[in-house]
């Protein structure tokens, strides 16, 4: 489940799966739109962090119990369309965004953890954007990693498919602060209070206007996307695929 309770004059969007590495259902990809929406439309709520709960992972991507039943390419299809409109959520949402990021942030988690305003791991965080090494296409996170950081960084990522541990990420900028676990959802919240602090009209156009060409480009890249995941995705074999970078603790 996403979960959103309010905190002060802001918000907290909690993803909350029964494993504690937090694998998004097509569900839970659906519930993060409505969260979304309802913190861009409660005018009371100034702000929003997003993060896996204490001591548990951001999220390693999907979940691959749930996905093995799209069974047919137009259910793959429809599902990278939803995975699309939850970024696009996120990116709607013009007051400040702050993302948490513990242990794992992998595939469709770390999409969504980029996504945030500020980004803030913790010591014993670690990324990856593995599909590629594993048969899968990543049409999503090339276009969005392009975006972010040009495209000699995101061949280095999406190419390499390499796990950065905390200290190349936050070089890398894929976070912009880096903090001991133990203080993760503090030092969120008051980040979050900062941003929620500056003034609210300049912020938010500011942000609409350079979040506006990252959801252009999801519109543009989302029927190639859906089409690439079609042929390589359905089936129902997807639950070996991120096995050996998370091993047990999936």
């Amino acid at each position: 489940m996403i979960h959103l309770r309010r905190e002060g004059a802001g918000a907290v969007i909690e993803i909350r799966h029964d494993k504690p590495v937090n694998p998004f259902t097509r569900a839970m990809t659906r519930q993060l739109i409505e969260r979304c929406e309802e913190v861009e439309g409660d005018d009371d709520i100034a702000g929003v962090m997003i993060w896996g709960g204490a001591d548990r992972s951001f999220s390693v991507g999907g979940d691959f119990e749930d996905l093995a039943r799209l069974v047919t390419r137009e259910q793959t299809e429809q599902y990278l369309v939803e995975i699309i409109r939850s970024y696009q959520a996120v990116l709607n949402i013009s007051k400040p965004v702050v993302t948490a990021i513990d242990h794992h942030a992998i595939g469709q988690g770390l999409q969504v953890a980029l996504l945030g305003d500020w980004r803030i791991g913790t010591d014993r965080s670690r990324y990856s954007m593995p599909e590629l090494a594993n048969g899968m296409p990543c049409p999503l996170g090339s276009a969005m990693l392009e975006a972010f950081f040009g495209r000699a960084r995101m061949l280095h990522l999406v190419v390499g498919c390499k796990t950065l541990d905390a200290d190349d990420a936050a070089r890398q900028l894929l976070i912009n602060e880096l903090r001991p676990h133990a203080e993760l959802e503090s030092a969120a919240l008051e980040k979050l209070s900062t941003l929620c602090g500056y003034p609210a009209n300049s912020y938010r156009s500011t942000k609409s206007i350079h979040n506006g060409r990252l959801i252009r480009i999801l519109d543009d890249v989302c029927e190639d996307a859906a089409r690439a995941h079609g042929e390589s995705f359905s089936g129902g074999n997807t639950e070996r695929l991120y096995e050996r970078f998370i091993g047990h603790e999936r």
